[in-house]
């Protein structure tokens, strides 16, 4: 929240975050990413892997390609390209059932897939078709929402000492 308002979270340790205004006059996405990586390591002993680009689907892919500590930065330039070199199962979006289809199919890349017209994926992945489509080209718009309604909340209790005995368990 230090570097901007415009925070969507994925998961516990994971958001999408609008850094286009550029609060701390750092510079650039690329700057701010790595100042960000700098205070995990430094605040919470942790390794932080960070993907900028230009749509939240390319930045997701780009976070995992470095992972476990690094940064991928893919301009506009380079989105397309990218995402046609990568295999269509790390595709967000795109799940184990649907990645086995897409195999049988020879739907093996994102070049595969972007091969592909409208009409026929269509055909094949009903109202799925448009975001495969546009994700085989670079493109979504998708904008970053701060003000998600959550979909979950947990919360746990735990013992003050491990415990090891099962009958102590029950």
């Amino acid at each position: 929240a230090d570097y901007t308002d415009l925070i969507d979270p994925l998961s516990l340790d994971e958001a999408y975050l609008d850094v286009t205004e550029d609060r701390l006059g750092l510079g650039s996405a690329r700057a701010i990413a790595e100042d960000i990586r700098r205070r995990i390591r430094e605040e919470c002993r942790l390794t932080a892997s960070a993907g900028v680009s230009y749509c939240k689907f390319i930045a997701k892919l780009a976070s995992d390609h470095r992972k476990p500590d690094g940064l991928c930065v893919i301009t506009p330039e380079k989105g397309p390209e990218f995402v046609a070199s990568l295999p269509v199962a790390r595709f967000h979006g795109v799940g184990p059932v649907t990645a086995k289809k897409m195999e049988r199919l020879g739907i093996l890349t994102g070049a595969d897939l972007r091969d592909w017209s409208l009409p026929a994926l269509q055909a094949k992945f009903g109202s799925s078709a448009d975001w495969y489509w546009r994700i085989a080209r670079g493109i979504d718009e998708r904008e970053v929402k701060p003000d998600r309604p959550y979909k979950s909340v947990s919360a746990e209790r735990t013992f003050d000492e491990d415990l090891r005995d099962p009958d102590r368990l029950t």
